[in-house]
């Protein structure tokens, strides 16, 4: 029992110098701020329906890690042209967080709009039209409610849904503490902490460097929880009932982890082992509707052997990246659905 005393107490002294070094350290004043001036970045609005959304018809810098992203938005606040509603265009939604948005890369470098290119190029008697409806941060909740935003001001043939098996699944577990009557009080929080919890959180060094460098361990096993795949299964089936209601069609698309395309072979295994079950459940699901489910894996791994698919130190696409999901995207969506079956 002393010795078991005697532990608890030298832990809590270690724990007591390091709050005390932490708060030294924090208010040395050689520490300088980073330097904001003239920084204009374009930032998100709180949206009851979605959550968060770009204000529309605006434009400006977004601050997407190392890579400023330039956004241009139309009137419903998504990184695309303005939405012609009528006219006989097919028209194709891609719905998704940053990947579809284009993290990093000039619009027309995402694989939407290169999609749309290659569209034309290869149907040239179809007008056809690319909607880019990707915000990062979004999860399948949030695709079906901008789904739902964007036919109350024009009609949909074609929707691409991409999974993101790095965080899809637990994005919709947060979002789904607020949703569907809460949202603007959205916070990224992996896990809901008491009022107590929090105060300590705020009044503790240490404990808050606690959080910040376990933070990316805590995200990948919520990221593989059975709540978290639970709650993304519910939101991809919703989308996915929407779209079979309204004849709408609907491809899906599994988004890897950078690990399993760049990493060595044993960090590769381990995120393609990690990521099993989420696989499992988009393909049920689309098998289940009748979509085809497209992974980008094998397209993106092909042009890695010739060029750099991701950002540096980034695990978002570079434009050779986006370009090779767009040709995979292209081979494998039904040539009927862009130019009806042959007679």
């Amino acid at each position: 029992m002393q010795a078991v005393v005697t532990c608890l107490v030298t832990v809590l002294v270690l724990a007591a110098v390091l709050e005390v070094t932490l708060r030294v350290i924090e208010r040395r004043p050689d520490r300088k701020p980073a330097r904001t001036e003239g920084a204009r970045f374009l930032a998100c609005e709180r949206d009851s329906v979605l959550g968060w959304v770009f204000p529309p018809s605006a434009q400006g810098p977004y601050r997407s890690g190392r890579h400023p992203t330039d956004v241009h938005t139309n009137e419903l606040g998504i990184r695309s042209r303005s939405i012609d509603s009528g006219g006989q265009s097919v028209r194709v939604l891609v719905l998704g967080d940053s990947y579809a948005f284009g993290w990093g890369v000039p619009e027309e470098d995402a694989f939407p709009r290169q999609l749309e290119s290659m569209m034309r190029g290869r149907f040239r008697s179809v007008p056809i039209e690319v909607i880019n409806a990707g915000v990062p941060g979004y999860g399948l909740y949030q695709q079906h409610a901008m789904l739902l935003r964007v036919l109350s001001v024009t009609e949909i043939d074609i929707v691409v849904s991409t999974f993101s098996l790095a965080n899809d699944a637990v994005d919709d577990l947060r979002i789904g503490r607020y949703a569907p009557d809460r949202l603007t009080e959205y916070l990224p929080d992996l896990t809901e902490r008491s009022p107590f919890l929090n105060g300590m959180m705020r009044r503790s060094r240490l404990l808050n460097m606690l959080d910040r460098r376990t933070h990316a361990l805590r995200f990948q096993f919520a990221n593989a929880s059975e709540e978290a795949l639970g709650a993304t299964s519910r939101s991809m089936d919703t989308l996915l009932q929407t779209c079979a209601e309204r004849g709408i069609r609907i491809v899906c698309v599994t988004v890897p982890h950078r690990s399993e395309i760049v990493a060595g072979s044993l960090k590769a295994r381990i995120a393609v082992t990690r990521s099993a079950r989420a696989r499992r459940l988009q393909a049920s699901l689309a098998e289940r509707y009748g979509v085809p489910l497209i992974d980008v894996s094998d397209a993106l791994s092909e042009a890695q052997k010739t060029e750099e698919v991701y950002v540096l130190n980034d695990p978002h696409w570079t434009p050779a990246g986006h370009r090779a999901v767009a040709k995979a995207l292209l081979e494998a969506l039904p040539e009927e659905w862009l130019v009806g079956p042959s007679p």
